[in-house]
């Protein structure tokens, strides 16, 4: 999961990306928000698979927002389901991810978004 910094409160962009491994391919998913920071709430708690903003046979991607309600910083954490195929055989897979949110203050080292590690394949 992905979230972009904000200068100031109000809405806040992630992004989640689910891969399929090698000779795999992506039949169903979506998204469950599990937390957030104190100081921001999801405007969805789950975002289905027919709001995918990229849906390819072994890449899916969802958008959410977040609303800041004051400057802070913390995690947001997300449960990604999804069932995989491979060879004709179809499996549910389940991955927890973490993106870090980052609302006021200065921009963190680097610069750019902050991102947090998700891996679903196996």
């Amino acid at each position: 999961m992905t979230c972009e910094r904000a200068d100031a409160p109000g809405r806040v962009r992630c992004e989640v990306e689910a891969h399929a491994g090698a000779g795999e391919s992506l039949a169903w998913g979506d998204v469950v928000i599990v937390s957030t920071p104190p100081f921001a709430s999801a405007l969805r708690g789950r975002i289905g698979p027919h709001d995918t903003t990229t849906h390819e046979p072994d890449l899916w991607r969802w958008a959410l927002a977040l609303v800041a309600h004051s400057k802070g910083t913390g995690d947001v954490e997300a449960r990604v389901r999804l069932v995989v195929c491979r060879a004709g055989k179809c499996l549910p897979r389940e991955a927890t991810v973490v993106g870090h949110l980052e609302v006021g203050g200065p921009p963190a080292a680097g610069g750019g978004p902050l991102r947090g590690n998700a891996k679903i394949d196996d």
